[in-house]
C-alpha cells in the first residue's frame, strides 16, 4: 500500500500528465482542421466541468485538483475555440 505522501505525489503527477491527452484532439482541430467527430457541446461541457473542479480544488486548497483542472480548463478551452474557428 502506498504511503500518503507517495499517493499525493502520484496524484499530482497524474494531474499534470492526464490533461495532456487532450493534445491529440487539439492537434487534429488546430493543425489538421479536422473537426469531424469532435462535439462542441461535449467539449464545452468538459470545459465548464473543469472550471468548477478547479474552483473547488482552489477552495479546499488541493494542489492535485488545482493543477489538473487548471490544465484541463486551458486545454479544453483551446479545443473549444478551435472548434468555433474551424
Amino acid at each position: 500500500m502506498l504511503r500518503k505522501p507517495s499517493l499525493e505525489t502520484l496524484v499530482l503527477v497524474m494531474g499534470g500528465v492526464e490533461p495532456l491527452f487532450t493534445l491529440p484532439q487539439a492537434y487534429n482541430v488546430w493543425v489538421k482542421h479536422e473537426t469531424a467527430g469532435v462535439s462542441l457541446v461535449t467539449w464545452t461541457f468538459f470545459t465548464v466541468a473543469a472550471m468548477i473542479w478547479f474552483i473547488y480544488g482552489f477552495s479546499i486548497k488541493s494542489k492535485p485538483l488545482i493543477v489538473s483542472y487548471a490544465l484541463y480548463t486551458i486545454l479544453n478551452s483551446f479545443l473549444v475555440v478551435g472548434l468555433l474557428v474551424y
